[in-house]
């Protein structure tokens, strides 16, 4: 053992102090990979949210709004266009779930689930530009 204490590499650094930085990096890119694996599934819901807010918005809300990406044009010209809502500053998820939950004048007296607004949510942020 002491003479693994007591070895250089090529560059004159001792070998125990090379060892420690590999395994330090080797640890770094382990934490690394671990949170890409994370942030892909993270990502993977998200997508399969707003794949289901689309849906939801297609069925629930077209009729009146215009719900795809880049549409403006509202069947409705009195119901905004969601990509419109999605693109207001001031819009975060957090707003959209409110808005979303509350009774408009014009608009009749929806019930949209939990899982349905967090979807629609997701949606909205999907297409924000």
């Amino acid at each position: 053992m002491a003479h693994i204490l007591n070895s250089y590499s090529a560059d004159g650094l001792p070998v125990w102090a090379l060892r420690r930085v590999l395994m330090l990096l080797a640890l770094v890119g382990a934490a690394l990979v671990a949170a890409a694996c994370a942030t892909g599934e993270r990502g993977r819901q998200a997508s399969a949210s707003a794949t289901r807010g689309a849906a939801f918005a297609r069925s629930a809300c077209a009729e009146c709004h215009a719900v795809g990406a880049g549409e403006f044009a509202s069947p409705n010209a009195s119901a905004p266009a969601f990509q419109a809502l999605a693109d207001r500053p001031d819009m975060s998820r957090a707003a959209l779930a409110v808005l979303l939950s509350s009774p408009h004048k014009s608009m009749p007296n929806y019930i949209i689930a939990r899982d349905d607004v967090a979807d629609l949510s997701a949606y909205l942020s999907s297409i924000r530009r």
